[in-house]
């Protein structure tokens, strides 16, 4: 077996642990998911009921096959297949800005293929744990998707040159309605949060923008497809944070001056040139191993500190031991004594006889 790829999280509670590894052996490659932590051994299962969950909403596209099921792992097959992100970023790159609104419309299909129904996310106990366990938001009724994919985002969809999709990752699937404003709105955020430097790079009059977050911009033909209002930013975003809390040891809090009152139109260059975006994609990139950098040692520590109070009450444990050993040692010999009291009175009392 020969790694190609590997891919974790730290940051994830244990029980979410759940390693990526694409290997080849005997001339073909292959893709496994497997657990770190036999915490994470339900969630591994889950995914199996998260597949038939998403092909019976989604029968119409395709998955890569699961090829084995074991306690710890499953495997799939490899599907050397280019990602829809990837292709909207090759295209930013050439300006072919009509050409991504095409790769938008996949996603905007594809959700409104899930069937829907109108009905308040906020009667379900579940949704309400995971995204706004403070009830934050008004509740009211809204278009949502019967079950919530959280996953359809356009790093995970993959489009062949013959126009054949591929949906490779439900890891979040969740069986409770999720608005459909929301499911577009993270997946249009998350683009450009991976495309942000680029983005940035290209902002001009031909090439217009929104800052709708503090320093972060997303292209206003990308927005406009669905005019989300600032109050939804903000809801959404919202839930976005919650969801991270959820799933990972390191928390955040929920900064609301992050979100602006009002977007702003950006018309102007940030950066003068392509160069520049080439070094603000490596310098993110740096950035974001640094942050995974310290979420492993924040992890090391804890394990560290955990380790040191196994240690305290294992001594604890053997002291506790000891002194139990001794009291019994106590009781044993006052029981010889008085027994051996006993014996002497009989002896005595045998011999006068």
């Amino acid at each position: 077996m020969k790694i190609l790829y590997s891919k974790g999280n730290m940051n994830f509670k244990p029980k979410y642990r759940i390693n990526l590894i694409i290997y080849e052996h005997g001339g073909k490659r292959f893709v496994r998911k497997y657990i770190s932590e036999k915490r994470a051994k339900q969630h591994l299962e889950n995914k199996i009921v998260n597949r038939q969950l998403v092909m019976k909403s989604l029968p119409d596209i395709n998955y890569p096959r699961l090829l084995r099921k074991e306690k710890n792992y499953l495997e799939y097959e490899f599907l050397n297949v280019t990602a829809v992100d990837f292709l909207i970023e090759k295209s930013l790159i050439n300006k072919n800005y009509f050409e991504i609104k095409k790769y938008l419309y996949i996603l905007i299909k594809l959700v409104n293929r899930i069937k829907s129904k109108r009905v308040n996310p906020y009667t379900d106990e579940a949704f309400v744990k995971i995204f706004d366990k403070e009830r934050k938001f008004k509740s009211k009724k809204e278009d949502c998707t019967w079950i919530a994919i959280y996953d359809l985002i356009f790093g995970n969809l993959l489009l062949d040159k013959n126009g054949k999709l591929y949906l490779i990752d439900y890891e979040w699937v969740f069986d409770f309605p999720l608005p459909k404003r929301f499911l577009f709105f993270r997946s249009i955020y998350y683009l450009a949060v991976y495309l942000q430097s680029l983005i940035i790079t290209l902002t001009s009059k031909s090439f217009v923008c929104y800052e709708i977050l503090k320093d972060f911009l997303i292209p206003k033909d990308w927005f406009d497809l669905f005019n989300f209002s600032q109050d939804e930013v903000k809801r959404y975003f919202y839930y976005m944070v919650n969801f991270q809390n959820e799933i990972n040891i390191i928390q955040h809090q929920f900064d609301e001056t992050v979100v602006l009152p009002e977007k702003k139109l950006i018309d102007y260059k940030y950066t003068q040139s392509l160069e520049e975006y080439f070094a603000n994609a490596l310098s993110t990139q740096l950035d974001q191993l640094e942050k995974e950098r310290r979420a492993i040692q924040v992890l090391y520590e804890n394990e560290k500190q955990r380790a040191k109070d196994y240690k305290i009450q294992f001594q604890q444990s053997q002291a506790h031991n000891k002194n139990l050993e001794f009291i019994l040692n106590n009781i044993k010999s006052a029981k010889f004594y008085r027994l051996w009291q006993v014996y002497c009175k009989i002896r005595d009392k045998i011999l006068k006889k």
